[in-house]
C-alpha cells in the first residue's frame, strides 16, 4: 500500500539502495528515496529563508508599530480589525518570535483613519485637542456640553484627560462641532474667562493646529527680534490693563463685574490685580436683604497705598509717553516675576 504521506506529484527518485526497489516505485514507509509532503514543505521554507524572500518577516518592526499604536490608546483588537485580520492576530504577534510577511505588511500599513473606521472607542488624545482648542476659542464647558448633548462632567473629563477613551459616535459629534466653530464665535466675559482657562491648560485656538492635531510652529528660525518685540508688547499691555483696573476702581468706584465688562477681562483677574496692588477690601451689607458689596477698607495702610496709586495714575495720565511697564514695576512694585524679564538666553531658547 502506498504511503499516505508520500507526495503523489513529486518526481520519481531512484532508490540507490542495495536491497531497493525499481526506479519510480510507489513504496511504503520503508522507501527512503521518495520525499514526503512534510519534507518537501520544510525544504521549501528553508530555501525561502536562505534566499531572503521567504514568507516570514522581522517581527521586531511589527511589534514596535503595535506598541506605538497602543501608546496612542488603541486596543489590540482594533489594530487587528483595521488590518483585516483576526481580532487576536496582534496579540499573537506580540507574543511570538516570527510573523508572516503578509501579516506584517497589513499591520505596518494601518493608519489612524483605518482604526477610526473600525474602532468602537477612540483614544482621548485624538479628540482632546479639539475640545481644548474650542475652549481656547471662547467656548465654555457648559456651551460645549449643550451643543454636544453631553453632561458638563463628560466634557470636563475629556478636556482634563481624566478619561482614556470616548465612544466613536461621541468623537463624530466633536468633529462636527469642530468644523462649525467659526459659525458661532463666542464673545463676552464668559468667552474671555474660557480663553484664559484654556491658556493655563496649554491649549490654543483651532487656527494654531494642523489637521492631525499638531501645534504649528508659526515663528521663523531667526525669531529673536520678533520674540523680544512680542514680549515687550505683551508686558506693556499687561501693565496698561493694571493701570486701567486701578483707575476704574479708585476714580470711578466700579465693582469687579463692571470693571471686567469695561476692560474685557475676567472678574477673577480684576480681584487678583487689586490684591497684588495692595488694596484691601471688605464686604458690607446693602439695602437689599442678604446682598453685600465690596468697599475699600478704612485702614491707615490702605489709605497710604491709595494715595501712592493715585499719584502713579496722575503721572501716567499727564505723560502718555511713559512706559507703563516700568511705571507699574518701579512705582507699584508689581510685575517682577521672571516671565517679564528680557533674559537673552531664555529668549533665544524660546525663539
Amino acid at each position: 500500500m502506498p504511503s499516505p504521506l508520500r507526495n503523489p506529484d513529486s518526481p520519481d527518485f531512484p532508490h540507490g539502495q542495495p536491497h531497493g526497489y525499481a526506479s519510480g516505485c510507489r513504496a511504503t514507509y520503508a522507501c527512503p528515496a521518495t520525499p514526503t509532503c512534510i519534507q518537501i514543505h520544510r525544504a521549501r521554507v528553508a530555501e525561502r529563508k536562505r534566499e531572503g524572500a521567504g514568507g516570514y518577516s522581522d517581527v521586531a518592526a511589527v511589534q514596535q508599530r503595535i506598541r506605538e499604536l497602543l501608546q496612542e490608546g488603541w486596543t489590540l483588537s482594533s489594530i487587528s480589525r483595521a488590518a483585516g485580520l483576526n481580532k487576536n492576530t496582534a496579540l499573537n504577534v506580540m507574543k511570538s518570535r516570527s510573523c508572516h510577511k503578509r501579516t506584517a505588511v497589513r499591520i505596518l500599513a494601518v493608519t489612524r483613519a483605518d482604526l477610526r473606521a473600525v474602532a468602537d472607542h477612540i483614544p482621548v488624545p485624538l479628540v482632546r485637542w479639539k475640545l481644548g482648542s474650542l475652549h481656547a476659542a471662547g467656548f465654555s464647558i457648559r456651551q460645549m456640553a449643550a451643543k454636544l448633548g453631553w453632561s458638563e462632567d463628560a466634557v470636563s473629563h475629556v478636556i482634563t484627560g481624566a478619561c482614556t477613551r470616548v465612544d466613536s459616535f461621541r468623537a463624530d459629534d466633536i468633529d462636527l462641532l469642530f468644523q462649525m466653530w467659526e459659525d458661532a464665535r463666542p464673545t463676552g466675559p464668559i468667552a474671555t474667562w474660557a480663553r484664559s482657562r484654556a491658556k493655563q491648560m496649554g491649549f490654543y485656538p483651532p487656527d494654531y493646529y494642523t489637521e492631525d492635531g499638531q501645534l504649528m510652529d508659526l515663528r521663523p528660525r531667526d525669531a529673536l527680534a520678533e520674540e523680544v518685540g512680542r514680549r515687550l508688547e505683551d508686558r506693556a499691555q499687561v501693565a496698561t490693563t493694571i493701570l486701567k483696573v486701578l483707575r476704574l476702581t479708585l476714580r470711578f468706584r466700579m465693582n469687579a463685574e463692571q470693571i471686567a465688562r469695561s476692560a474685557d477681562i475676567d472678574p477673577t483677574q480684576v480681584s487678583r490685580i487689586r490684591s497684588a496692588a495692595g488694596l484691601q477690601f471688605i464686604r458690607v451689607k446693602t439695602f437689599e436683604p442678604g446682598a453685600t458689596r465690596s468697599v475699600l477698607a478704612d485702614t491707615p495702610l490702605n489709605h497710604d497705598r491709595v494715595r501712592k496709586i493715585l499719584a502713579v495714575l496722575d503721572q501716567w495720565e499727564r505723560d502718555t509717553t511713559l512706559d507703563p511697564f516700568l511705571l507699574v514695576r518701579e512705582e507699584l512694585g508689581m510685575l517682577k516675576s521672571r516671565q517679564y524679564n528680557l533674559n537673552q538666553r531664555r529668549l533665544k531658547k524660546a525663539a
